[in-house]
Parts: structure tokens; sequence; C-alpha cells
């Protein structure tokens, strides 16, 4: 009977210690999680910010670029194949 209580009661205090070890890598991967939220979120910001309209045209300067005066396209050319 005494040997039943003792294994009974390790078994308790085994789970009892699984659940909480379980319970903080939850909390703790919960916490990275909202790290990586606001990283994504500045990641995004920046993602704006150069794709803007403002930004693109500084950077054209800055490379050296200028403004097209005049500009063709080319047409489609039809090209025959043999079958």
């Amino acid at each position: 009977m005494l040997c039943t209580m003792v294994l009974l009661g390790s078994a308790y205090v085994l789970k009892i210690n699984s659940a909480s070890a379980s319970g903080y890598k939850a909390h703790y991967l919960g916490k990275e999680v909202d790290v990586l939220a606001k990283e994504v979120q500045k990641l995004n910001i920046q993602i704006a910010d150069a794709g803007a309209i403002i930004n693109l045209e500084n950077k054209i300067g800055s490379l050296g670029m200028v403004k097209a005066e005049s500009v063709s396209y080319v047409g489609k050319i039809e090209v025959a194949s043999a079958k």
C-alpha cells in the first residue's frame, strides 16, 4: 500500500513538473511570436518607405539617371514556323 502511494505520488509530481515546463515553454514562445510580429511590422514599413515615389525619384537622381525624352515601343513580329 505504501509502495503504491509513493509510486502514485512520484507520478503526480512528474506530471505536474512536465505540465509546468510546457506552460513555461508556451509562454516563452508566445513572447517570441510577439517580438517577431513587431519585427515584421517594421520590415513592412521599410518596404513601403523604399517603394515610395519620392524615394524612387531621389534614388534615380543619385544614380545619374535622366528622364527619357521619347519612348519607342517595339511591336510584335510575326514569325512563321514549320510544323
